[in-house]
């Protein structure tokens, strides 16, 4: 007699998936909520789990971030033009200054004179 065919997995992942699938962070974020809310927060019910590869997680992409920030600053690349970044270092000192009351000689307003 033939044994019956397994039923398909409700878990289709692939090997590099169902690896992954073990320390991405919402999974354990998951894991954690779940045991705060449902288990009194105990820590043998995923909670220390999830805060440690939480933790782990975000050091490591922090670390990685930073290190392709660094490199991208050695080449000399800018994220943005230098056009712009005059532009918004023009409008914060323009916000910086907003408090300061207009100088009389500068704004045509206050002299009586319309700009030509």
């Amino acid at each position: 007699m033939v044994a019956p065919a397994p039923p398909p997995s409700p878990f289709p992942l692939g090997g590099f998936y169902r690896f992954v699938a073990n320390f991405e962070p919402l999974r354990q974020i998951l894991g954690a909520v779940r045991a705060i809310l449902y288990f009194e927060a105990s820590g043998a019910a995923g909670l220390d789990r999830g805060v440690l590869l939480t933790a782990i997680g975000l050091v490591f992409w922090v670390l990685v971030g930073t290190a392709v920030t660094i490199a991208y600053d050695r080449k000399g690349q800018y994220r943005l033009q230098p056009e712009v970044m005059e532009y918004v270092h023009s409008s914060a000192r323009a916000y910086e200054n907003r408090d300061q009351p207009p100088q009389a000689g500068n704004d045509p307003l206050l002299t009586g004179q319309e700009e030509s």
